[in-house]
C-alpha cells in the first residue's frame, strides 16, 4: 500500500531545492547565494537523470494506492496553503516566514502522493487494483 522507495526518492530528490531556496534567498553573501543558484540547478539535473525516459522513476509507471488520495490532498494543502497566505500575511508584516514556508507546501505536494503509488507492470492493465 505504501511505496517507500518511490516516496523516499521524490523526498531525497526535493533535498536541493529546499536548500537551494534557503541559501539563494535568505542567507547573505555572494558565494553562498551562488551556492544556491548551484544547489537549484543539481536539482533540475537530478530530476532529469532521475525522472528521464530510461528510468524506473517515471511518474507514468506509477499508480495510485488509494484512489484518488492525490487529487484530495493537493486540494487540502492548496486550500492550506491559502488560509496560511491570508492569516499570516497581512500587510506583508510576515513576507519572510510566508516565503520560507511555501516552498514546502510545494514539494509537499509532490513527495507526500508518491508513497501512496504503486509500480504498474507494463503487461499488466493499468485500472487493475
Amino acid at each position: 500500500m505504501i511505496d517507500w522507495k518511490y516516496g523516499f526518492v521524490r523526498t531525497i530528490w526535493w533535498i536541493p531545492f529546499m536548500i537551494g531556496w534557503l541559501f539563494l534567498f535568505y542567507v547573505r553573501g555572494s558565494y553562498l547565494s551562488t551556492t544556491g543558484v548551484v544547489l537549484l540547478i543539481i536539482f533540475f539535473i537530478l530530476g532529469i537523470l532521475l525522472f528521464g525516459k530510461k528510468s524506473p522513476y517515471q511518474e507514468k509507471n506509477r499508480q495510485e494506492t488509494l484512489k484518488h488520495f492525490s487529487f484530495v490532498f493537493r486540494t487540502l494543502l492548496a486550500i492550506t496553503a491559502i488560509l496560511f497566505l491570508w492569516l499570516f500575511n497581512k500587510n506583508n508584516e510576515n513576507e519572510a516566514w510566508v516565503s520560507l514556508v511555501f516552498p514546502f507546501f510545494f514539494a509537499g505536494s509532490d513527495f507526500v502522493p508518491a508513497f501512496f503509488t504503486r509500480k504498474v507492470n507494463k503487461y499488466q492493465g493499468r485500472n487493475d487494483l
